[in-house]
């Protein structure tokens, strides 16, 4: 009988450690199910992400001329980029800052997950790209690891990071993140009213609101491959390719500007026929080209132009600096020629 009953009981221990194995290792395989490959990129990229915050105090004239300032505040995103603290955003997040004049006063701030601000400056920012590279004094942060935007494909899944309606930094201390699709790449949109240029932009249905721009958009690594921008009322939103980015973030880190003060030796006027003419050729690019005054433009890069808007679009975008070399077609004597010229 004792046998029987040592038996038994054996045999309970036996049953309820199984019984324990078995609710351990399902509840390991739901972690795993939970544990995807958009989880890990979020998780991956999040200490990176930053929020931006802008208070600017403008010295303003009341009617009867008394001075006072006038306090406004705005919100965005952005992301390291280094561990000595350097910071991709749009440009239009510090736009109130670039417009201030003498006497007037800001404070940028970034916001880190978890709530830490620290102050920032600007390093350069590029209007027309709108792209701005900020700084934070210090060592040691989070950054991102930059992917390559050239390798993107349609359909891949992409996480956008930020700050929207200032969540981050109010509420969550951490970056909101959503989920879509690359659902386009090239996407242009040519110049705007602003003269900021969107061209070859990604097109991706992960939700952006107000205060998104400047965030990373990832990939399924956590590799960030582009720079959330704008979103549209078809509730596509845009980014700018990161490898794009970087190289206008490397050109304001060592000039902290955008040269585009190019020379072209040349005056033009808008016929009446919708027509482009040269109406003054410098005396330096008549002896370096075949250009004569009356020649008609008929196009710049081998996209058509007919005014001086036309003109001036395809220049930025192409992005022209100084130094570079554009290709005209001109009409002259009813005729086709093709001119080479370097700007100056």
């Amino acid at each position: 009988m004792k046998i029987k009953i040592l038996f038994l009981a054996f045999f309970l221990i036996v049953s309820c450690n199984n019984a324990s194995n078995e609710s351990s290792n399902i509840q390991d395989d739901i972690y795993s199910l939970k544990q995807t490959a958009i989880t890990n990129a979020i998780q991956k990229a999040s200490p990176g992400v930053v929020g931006l915050h802008v208070e600017t105090k403008k010295l303003v004239r009341d009617w009867r001329g008394r001075a006072k300032f006038l306090e406004e505040g705005g919100n965005g995103s952005g992301f390291v980029v280094s561990k000595d603290g350097y910071v991709i955003t749009n440009a239009h997040n510090i736009s109130s800052i670039i417009n201030l004049r003498r006497g007037d006063e800001y404070k940028l701030f970034i916001t880190f997950p978890g709530g830490n601000m620290l102050p920032a400056k600007i390093i350069g920012s590029d209007p027309q790209t709108d792209i701005a590279l900020l700084k934070i004094d210090g060592e040691g942060f989070s950054y991102n690891t930059i992917g390559d935007s050239d390798k993107l494909s349609v359909g891949e899944f992409v996480v956008a990071l930020g700050n929207p309606f200032n969540l981050f930094a109010d509420i969550t201390q951490q970056p909101i993140a959503s989920l879509g699709i690359v659902s386009a790449i090239d996407a242009d949109f040519g110049v705007q009213s602003d003269g900021t240029v969107f061209d070859n932009m990604i097109q991706t249905d992960a939700v952006i609101n107000p205060g998104n721009s400047g965030g990373p958009l990832v990939d399924a690594n956590g590799d960030v491959i582009g720079m959330n921008t704008f979103t549209q009322t078809n509730n596509f939103a845009y980014a700018i390719p990161i490898n794009y980015v970087y190289d206008i973030v490397e050109e304001l880190k060592v000039k902290r500007f955008i040269d585009r003060g190019i020379d072209l030796g040349l005056l033009f006027i808008n016929l009446y026929t919708n027509q482009l003419m040269i109406k003054y050729v410098h005396p330096r690019i008549a002896l370096e080209t075949d250009l004569l005054v009356y020649d008609i433009v008929v196009s710049i890069n081998d996209t058509k132009v007919s005014n001086m808007k036309d003109f001036s679009d395809v220049l930025k975008r192409s992005d022209v600096r100084p130094g570079d070399i554009i290709k005209l077609k001109i009409l002259r004597d009813d005729k086709i020629k093709i001119v080479n010229l370097k700007t100056q």
